[in-house]
């Protein structure tokens, strides 16, 4: 079950009930570690395997893979083509497309980038499926954030399930008044401009409706804000934060000075 206007999936168990930070600070150490700690594709490995592992020990294996696949796979599609033919250390000819030569390096490199962006955002999702954005918005707060900045952190959060539910009613409507939409490239690139104009229209709209609504909430109102969501940090949990954070920050110092001592 999907919270309204979130990714949250309703569920129980450990790791739901551990506090929004703690879960950020895992994701972050996994963003530091996957771009600058020590080694390269056994790094990504382990690494995957890890989150693999969290996805299954809080049980959001299956839409956690289902959605990164879904976002992944147009990404991998236009890397496999453009690093194939055009990737600066390309050696082992594959095939030739006219001049154009397509070699193994790029398609492994291609692989490569595409592991890593779909390690951070697996432990994104997990991130988004497993936290309320309520609890997400109050422990940002009780950290000592600005309204301010908080809703600058959470707001394009909540607006992600909006604009796929826009999207999906903008194009049932479109094609419902008989536009065509599925047919060829240019059929596709005629059909843009009805189906993205409606979209920009509707997110400026919303923008006005969303101020209006804060302005209403005294959102720039100054003093201690009470609320009915309370976030308990535990000792525990603060240490486990600051050392994961601390390791990931380590070891991204040694894979730079790695990285610089081996160039």
């Amino acid at each position: 079950m999907f919270e309204p206007h979130s990714l949250y999936i309703t569920g129980k168990g450990t790791f739901y009930s551990l506090h929004p930070l703690t879960k950020l600070s895992g994701v972050l150490a996994v963003a530091l570690l996957v771009f600058l700690g020590p080694g390269e594709t056994e790094k990504i490995i382990l690494i995957g395997l890890l989150i693999f592992l969290t996805a299954v020990w809080a049980g959001l294996l299956l839409p956690s893979i289902k959605t990164t696949i879904k976002l992944l796979l147009p990404l991998l599609i236009v890397l496999v083509v453009v690093q194939g033919f055009f990737y600066p250390q390309n050696t082992t000819i594959l095939f030739s497309l006219g001049k154009y030569e397509y070699a193994w390096e790029g398609f492994l490199y291609a692989l490569f980038v595409t592991a890593r962006i779909g390690v951070i955002l697996l432990a994104s999702l997990l991130f988004l499926f497993s936290t309320k954005l309520s609890d997400f918005s109050r422990a940002l707060t009780i950290s000592g954030l600005s309204s301010g900045l908080v809703y600058l952190i959470v707001s394009p959060i909540y607006m992600l399930p909006d604009f796929a539910d826009r999207i999906h009613r903008i194009r049932e409507s479109q094609q419902s008044r008989g536009l065509d939409i599925e047919g060829n490239f240019l059929v596709r690139i005629k059909a843009l401009f009805p189906l993205v104009a409606p979209l920009i229209l509707g997110a400026l709209v919303e923008t006005e409706s969303r101020a209006l609504i804060l302005e209403t909430r005294a959102f720039n109102a100054i003093g201690k804000r009470s609320s009915l969501v309370e976030i308990y940090l535990s000792r525990r949990e603060r240490v486990l934060q600051i050392l994961l954070l601390t390791v990931a920050l380590i070891l991204s110092v040694i894979g730079i000075i790695e990285r610089a001592l081996f160039l």
